[in-house]
């Protein structure tokens, strides 16, 4: 198969339970099709065992790294970064899909000739709502997410809707113009 454009390719052995998320997650993000969210191009299963996703390469770096290496981020940049997420999670919601791990590692900047080009990563853990289209694969009260990275809802294992996402978003702007994010702060021992 010849891609025209530059791609990852993402691959893992399958066990019955990564096999339906690998899915849920392949479905999730083929039906986003947004200028701020990652493409995938296909999915599947090899004779083998083998899940793999093909998806689009992002070549900038992580929010997560941006933070930790620069600090606070000029107004004026942290206000694009918002607002093309903003834009990735309103498609999403649109869609009815929940990302659920919204968190600075999973969004990514590139430089482009036009301003900073913004990518919402890994929909993983993505749910799909509303009707026929419901995935829980997760048990009534399971968690699932990043830990520092989730709402109190989410926390609680009840059941999300797009303003869970919004919620961290928000919490995730905050810590983009203070110039630090859960992960990179440091607790102070007291002797």
């Amino acid at each position: 198969m010849w891609l025209r454009s530059k791609c990852c390719i993402r691959s893992c052995y399958a066990t019955l339970n990564s096999l339906k998320r690998f899915r849920r997650e392949a479905q999730a993000a083929a039906r986003l099709k947004h200028p701020n969210v990652v493409a995938v191009y296909d999915f599947g299963v090899s004779n083998d065992g083998v899940i793999y996703l093909v998806m689009e390469l992002v070549e900038g770096r992580n929010l997560r790294s941006i933070i930790r290496e620069q600090g606070p981020m000029p107004v004026a940049l942290a206000a694009e970064v918002i607002r093309q997420v903003c834009a990735a999670l309103g498609e999403a919601q649109r869609q009815h899909i929940v990302h659920r791990d919204i968190k600075p590692a999973n969004i990514a900047v590139e430089d482009s000739p036009d301003g900073p080009r913004v990518k919402v990563l890994d929909f993983g853990i993505a749910s799909l709502r509303g009707g026929a289209t419901m995935a829980n694969l997760t048990q009534t009260g399971a968690v699932m997410g990043t830990p520092a990275y989730m709402s109190p809802e989410q926390c609680l294992g009840e059941e999300l809707d797009g303003r869970s996402d919004i919620y961290v978003w928000a919490w995730c702007c905050s810590r983009c113009c203070a110039g630090w994010c859960r992960s990179t702060r440091r607790r102070r021992r007291r002797s």
